[in-house]
């Protein structure tokens, strides 16, 4: 359903593993898999659990509602946006990878599967 958006993601950025359009329930929607590592279905359903934590968080505080979130590993950045109450894109972005890009074609595809949700 998402592919051409996900494969135009990341094919435009520089370092990036993969993208995922995952469910708050912890499903995968969409998967486009660009290096072996990490299973960006195993990452989704971790980050599934935290991304619904943290946006019940803003809600409690009435912050409104959680937009994008970045997670910075030694190897690894992860990209989050949100893209409704139920769903959200992932991006797995590698080291020395272009994460100022990453962070804009994420929005732009987030956009753009938004539409189609």
């Amino acid at each position: 359903m998402f592919t051409k958006i996900l494969e135009e993601l990341t094919s435009r950025t520089p370092g990036v593993l993969g993208a995922v359009v995952m469910g708050l329930d912890g499903i995968a929607v969409q998967v486009s898999q660009v290096a072996a590592s990490p299973s960006l279905e195993d990452m989704g359903m971790e980050y599934s659990f935290l991304l619904s934590k943290i946006a019940n968080a803003g809600k409690n505080f009435e912050s409104g509602s959680m937009q994008d979130m970045m997670i910075t590993y030694e190897q690894v950045n992860v990209v989050a946006r949100m893209l409704d109450e139920e769903y959200f894109l992932a991006v797995a972005l590698g080291k020395g990878g272009n994460l100022g890009k990453c962070r804009y074609l994420t929005k732009i595809a987030a956009s753009k599967i938004k539409e189609i949700l």
